[in-house]
């Protein structure tokens, strides 16, 4: 299992636009909202890092929503299978995949 902690950024004159959208992807939860600033802080709980990295891109490609970045990464190594590494070792999105593990890396070594 992934716990992706995620803050977001959004217009706050559209805020109540993207706010629906952010609701509607599976396993995004809103933890908290400040509309007068446009912040948004969202939990996300997952199977993989490719759903992660899925659900981190479409949040940042929402219309209004200004920056997206992620500020706490948790991962239980129980999911984890050698066949799934293997698996991403073979595919072509794995270079892109491997760049959004070592971002979650570099934000965990810096206190």
């Amino acid at each position: 299992m992934y716990i992706v902690g995620m803050f977001v950024l959004v217009d706050p004159d559209s805020f109540d636009l993207v706010v629906p959208e952010v609701k509607s992807l599976c396993s995004v939860e809103i933890k908290l909202m400040d509309q007068e600033l446009g912040k948004m802080v969202l939990a996300v709980t997952s199977t993989s890092e490719r759903q992660n990295k899925l659900v981190f891109d479409k949040i940042r490609s929402l219309p209004f929503v200004t920056a997206a970045e992620v500020i706490y990464f948790y991962r239980d190594d129980e999911t984890e299978t050698e066949l799934g590494d293997l698996a991403e070792e073979n595919d072509p999105n794995s270079k892109e995949l491997q760049t959004y593990r070592s971002y979650n890396s570099i934000i965990h070594t810096q206190h």
